[in-house]
């Protein structure tokens, strides 16, 4: 009897064997590759209590509780919000290098009926990667065993977020979850509550069913921040003047006593040329809309305000940002209007971007954001 071992593609193609018996019968029946389990809702993971069926495959993900630990990039959190809640993330800091990826594998499945697999992934950071979901063929040669069935590029935003694909196979399987580093360690992407239904997914909610801008998305900030995110915590609502001396507006445009506005505080510890960010929520597809906004960069030493439309699947996540306004230097103590014809075709967010000048006065404010479906 010989067995015959013979080297894959590279290194990794050790072959082992041990406890080799006879018995003086003939061997009972093997069995099958058909026994071994589908998919069940058993197999469902919050990863509250480990990685469940998982495995870590090259030990560049982690199990991790709050956020993650590299400045503007990954969650704050796991995606129920409770404090002390578990998910995985893939780390992008050094030494892992651009292009560098890492794989999170299930075991391995039997023959499976169409079965909706439903995940949360936060993929936040502006030099985002992407993360990509494979179905490998345990039973084909591996060069040929893999099939690619959803991927995403590019920062999504800093929200977990959900997506479903539907998995089948005739034979037995495992999953891939792949992520693969951007140009920079802002590229941290996560993963959580992944479960599975017996039935095909349901159709997803189309971008094209993301609303577009309405004038129910004005916002004066009297009554919170509306529709803006305050992405990096460098913004403030605001009555009444800033704290700092000879900078920023004395109140809200409105003038009336406790009216709110936000804006960028560019006191210590904030950096000379530091950026704070305020977002939109995502807006579908959009014809011509007229954005009308208040600006106050009022100090000797002001930085700058830019305005971006950010198209949230424009490939490569680099190139998705567009500049359609920007203002620099001191501006007076006046509030002033500006006004931005918005449009395009994708689904976008708008970001307002204060960078800070060379003290601290620089701070920069906003106030009475409206649309108006209509070019300017």
């Amino acid at each position: 009897m010989l067995f015959i071992a013979t080297k894959g593609s590279s290194y990794r193609s050790d072959i082992a064997l041990d406890d080799i018996t006879f018995k003086n019968q003939a061997c009972l029946p093997s069995i099958s590759t058909t026994t071994i389990p589908s998919i069940t809702g058993q197999d469902n993971c919050n990863f509250e209590n480990g990685w469940c069926i998982w495995r870590n495959f090259n030990k560049l993900w982690y199990r991790q509780s709050g956020g993650t630990r590299s400045y503007g990039t990954g969650p704050k959190g796991d995606n129920s919000g409770l404090k002390g809640g578990h998910y995985i993330y893939f780390e992008s800091s050094s030494p892992v290098k651009t292009g560098q990826q890492g794989t999170v594998e299930s075991k391995i499945f039997g023959p499976t009926k169409a079965t909706c697999m439903s995940f949360y992934f936060s993929m936040y950071g502006d030099t985002m990667g992407k993360l990509t979901i494979y179905i490998e063929d345990i039973s084909k040669p591996p060069q040929n065993n893999r099939k690619k069935v959803w991927e995403k590029i590019g920062n999504q935003g800093i929200s977990w977020q959900n997506s479903r694909v539907t998995i089948y196979s005739n034979s037995p399987f495992k999953m891939l979850f792949i992520a693969t580093k951007g140009s920079s360690y802002r590229s941290d992407i996560a993963l959580d509550d992944i479960t599975f239904k017996n039935q095909p997914c349901l159709p997803s909610i189309s971008t094209t069913t993301i609303p577009s801008i309405t004038g129910q998305d004005n916002c004066d900030f009297n009554n919170g921040w509306c529709i803006w995110r305050n992405v990096n915590k460098l913004w403030y609502r605001q009555s009444g003047g800033t704290k700092s001396y000879r900078t920023g507006p004395t109140g809200d445009n409105s003038g009336l006593k406790g009216g709110h506005y936000i804006y960028f505080e560019s006191s210590s510890p904030v950096k000379t040329g530091e950026q704070g960010i305020v977002e939109s929520k995502i807006f579908g597809p959009t014809q011509a809309t007229c954005m009308s906004f208040y600006f106050s960069m009022y100090g000797d030493t002001m930085g700058k305000l830019t305005v971006y439309i950010e198209e949230i699947n424009k490939l490569p996540p680099q190139n998705n940002r567009k500049k359609v306004w920007e203002k620099i230097g001191n501006q007076g103590i006046s509030w002033q209007n500006f006004r931005i014809t918005i449009s395009s075709n994708s689904s976008f967010k708008i970001l307002f971007i204060a960078t800070k000048g060379s003290s601290y006065r620089s701070d920069i404010a906003l106030d009475d954001i409206t649309f108006k479906i209509q070019a300017c």
